[in-house]
């Protein structure tokens, strides 16, 4: 005996519709899955599988414990997973020569375009890529890579944002950045330090010259060396964090000295850490830094002739 399937209803059709039309949307919204975050920076971070006495394969996302406090007071901030090979195929490129661009998928609903990267090496044997953010006035995306760890600023009109990766965590703050303390007054150099116009160079050597530009026309290059203390590492979270923001810093001056058309740049010689803990007066320690016998510090001075540094 042989049954007739009875044809489907206009029902049961506009139904099947809603459907297909319900899973093609969920795979084209943003930050609807694994296709919106395709070309992206940063990744959602995987579950990993713990044993627990209830559920012997229930899933945990992987956290870090401490959220970075430089630049200003958090917003808010999320966690994600940073996807080195696209760093990586970025840095290719623009060795290459070609050109390389970066989504920066910041948060749900700040995203930007990192273009015109610039590629520089660290000294800490790593690489700094930064550039200006697409259509963004006066925007600015910097990031240091140094092995496992990552620090980056993105600056717009509309906020700063931090990037601290360590591994397979990286925390995305906003920050407020006018929650910082106001800045002190501008510091004078003696008289000696100075050269007159038409005169010698600096009384000090230098180790790539303040001369250059002026005498044969090539981009003025000034060596620096900075020196923390333990308190800077311990507030950093180690002593590659503050190699990766000692690198972070002279690649945001040099990225602001290209923008604005100057012929400037800054050279990293190296980064030390010092015996020193920090009085309650930063003049006062500015002051014990550059006084090379007064028991503060004085290794510095060495350090910087051996270096051939022009600041620190």
């Amino acid at each position: 005996m042989t049954c007739a399937t009875p044809a489907p209803s206009r029902a049961d059709a506009a139904r099947r519709r809603w459907i297909v039309l319900l899973l093609a949307a969920v795979a084209v919204v943003p930050g609807g899955g694994t296709a919106a975050q395709e070309g992206a920076l940063f990744q959602p971070l995987e579950p990993t599988s713990v044993d627990s006495e209830n559920d012997a394969q229930r899933s945990s996302l992987p956290t870090t414990s401490k959220v970075p406090t430089r630049g200003g007071e958090t917003v808010r901030h999320r966690e994600m997973r940073i996807d080195f090979d696209r760093l990586a195929a970025a840095k290719a490129r623009i060795e290459s020569g070609e050109g390389a661009a970066l989504d920066l998928n910041l948060f749900d609903d700040v995203s930007f375009t990192a273009v015109d990267l610039r590629l520089a090496r660290t000294s800490s044997g790593g690489y700094s890529l930064a550039g200006r953010l697409e259509g963004v006035l006066f925007g600015t995306a910097t990031l240091v890579v140094n092995g496992k760890v990552v620090v980056g600023s993105i600056r717009s009109h509309t906020g700063t944002y931090t990037v601290d990766a360590d591994g397979d965590v990286c925390v995305i703050r906003e920050v407020d950045a006018a929650a910082l303390p106001p800045l002190g007054e501008p510091l004078h150099p003696p008289q000696s330090m100075l050269r007159p116009r038409g005169g010698p160079g600096p009384a000090w050597r230098s180790g790539r010259g303040f001369e250059t530009a002026e005498d044969d026309g090539d981009t003025t290059v000034t060596d620096v060396l900075v020196v923390y203390t333990p308190a800077v590492d311990d507030a950093v979270g180690g002593v590659l964090a503050a190699h990766a923001l000692a690198d972070l810093f002279v690649a945001e001056t040099n990225q602001a000295y290209q923008d604005s058309g100057v012929n400037q740049e800054v050279f990293l010689t190296r980064v030390v850490e010092v015996d020193y803990v920090e009085s309650d007066s930063s003049g006062r320690d500015l002051s014990r830094l550059a006084n090379p016998e007064d028991g503060h510090m004085d290794e510095v001075h060495e350090l910087r002739e051996k270096t051939g540094s022009d600041l620190v």
